[in-house]
C-alpha cells in the first residue's frame, strides 16, 4: 500500500501550474506594499504556505495566501493614549490597498488580524500588519520568550503574539528528524480533516500531529523497520484523543497557544474513535486501498 499512498501524497500536492499563480500573486501584492505602504520594512510568507503544509483545495474551496506585513518594531509599551494601535494599522493597510488600481477594485475588507483581498481564480490574499517583538513580555508584563523574535499582530482590538518563523522552523526540524515522513503525514491527516473533522483548526492538527508521527517514526527506525504512512496515521487516530485536553501549542513558542471546549474534546473523541475502528478493520477488508479510500475520499487511488 505504500505505492498508493505516494500516489495519494503527490496528488494533495498544488498543481505546478497553480502553484505559479499563487506565487505570482503573492509576489505582486508584496512588491506594490514595499513601494506605497508608509513604515513597510518586510513582508513574508506565514501560514501553512510558510510551514509547507498547504495541500491542493477542492474544487469548491478557496486557496488562502497568508501574508505578514511587518511595518518596524516594539521596543516598549506605551503609556495608555500613546504608541500605535491596531485598529490604526489595519486601517493604513486597507487604505494603501484601496488606492490601488487593482487592488482596491477587489474591495479590500479588514477582517482583524487581517485585511482580506478576494482575487480571481478563488484565491483569497490575507494580510496581516506586524511588528517585531524587541520587548520580550506582554502589556501585563509576563516574560513571554526572547526579544527579536516573534511578532505583534491585531486581535480583538490590541496586540498578540505570533511566533510565526519559530513555529515554522520547528515544524522543518521536526521533519528532518522523522526523515520527512511528518509533513506528508500532516498533509494526508488534513485532507481526512476536511472531510470528517473541519471543525479542528489546521494548525492544531499540526501540533497534534508532530509529536505523535516522529515519535512513531523514530520507533520503527530504531526498530530497523521501514515507517508506512498506514502505520502512522493509525497510530495519531489512536493517541490524538489524549492530547485534546492539553494547551495545543509549539514547545517554545512564544504564541498563547489552543485550548478546545469540552464539546470540542468530545466530539473530536468520538470522531477519531470510530475513524480508528475503521482503520483496524481495514487489513479484513476485500480491498485495503477502498477502506483507505473511505477515510480520504477519491483522491486516495485504488491502484497505482
Amino acid at each position: 500500500m505504500q505505492a498508493n499512498f505516494e500516489r495519494f501524497r503527490s496528488k494533495l500536492e498544488p498543481a505546478p501550474s497553480f502553484a505559479e499563480i499563487v506565487s505570482t500573486r503573492h509576489a505582486a501584492v508584496r512588491e506594490y506594499l514595499k513601494n506605497n505602504h508608509a513604515g513597510f520594512t518586510d513582508s513574508k510568507l506565514i501560514g501553512s504556505l510558510q510551514r509547507k503544509t498547504r495541500i491542493q483545495p477542492l474544487p469548491d474551496q478557496s486557496f488562502d495566501i497568508d501574508i505578514l506585513v511587518i511595518m518596524g518594531a516594539f521596543y516598549s509599551w506605551a503609556t495608555p493614549g500613546t504608541g500605535v494601535y491596531a485598529a490604526a494599522s489595519l486601517a493604513a493597510l486597507h487604505g494603501t490597498l484601496s488606492r490601488s488600481d487593482r487592488y482596491g477594485s477587489m474591495a479590500p475588507i479588514t477582517d482583524a488580524p487581517t485585511v482580506r483581498l478576494h482575487q480571481s481564480g478563488n484565491i483569497e490574499v490575507e494580510l496581516v500588519p506586524a511588528y517585531l517583538d524587541q520587548v520580550g513580555h506582554n502589556s501585563a508584563g509576563d516574560v513571554l520568550g526572547p526579544a527579536g523574535r516573534g511578532y505583534w499582530v491585531p486581535k480583538d482590538g490590541g496586540w498578540v503574539m505570533a511566533d510565526y518563523d519559530f513555529e515554522a522552523q520547528y515544524l522543518t526540524e521536526q521533519n528532518t528528524l522523522a526523515e520527512g515522513y511528518l509533513i506528508p503525514t500532516i498533509k494526508m491527516l488534513k485532507s481526512a480533516r476536511r472531510r470528517f473533522f473541519p471543525d479542528l483548526p489546521s494548525f492544531a492538527l499540526e501540533i497534534i500531529a508532530t509529536p505523535i508521527v516522529v515519535a512513531a517514526v523514530r520507533t520503527d527506525l530504531s526498530l530497523l523497520l521501514r515507517p508506512t504512512y498506514a502505520d502512522l496515521i493509525r497510530q495519531f487516530f489512536r493517541i490524538a484523543p489524549s492530547r485534546l485536553q492539553d494547551l495545543i501549542k509549539v514547545p517554545y513558542s512564544k504564541s498563547p497557544g489552543l485550548t478546545l471546549s469540552a464539546a470540542e474534546i468530545a466530539a473530536l473523541r468520538e470522531m477519531f474513535a470510530r475513524i480508528s475502528s475503521h482503520l483496524d478493520d481495514i487489513p479484513r477488508q476485500s480491498s485495503t486501498a477502498v477502506g483507505w479510500q473511505t477515510l480520504f475520499g477519491d483522491a486516495f487511488p485504488i491502484s497505482v
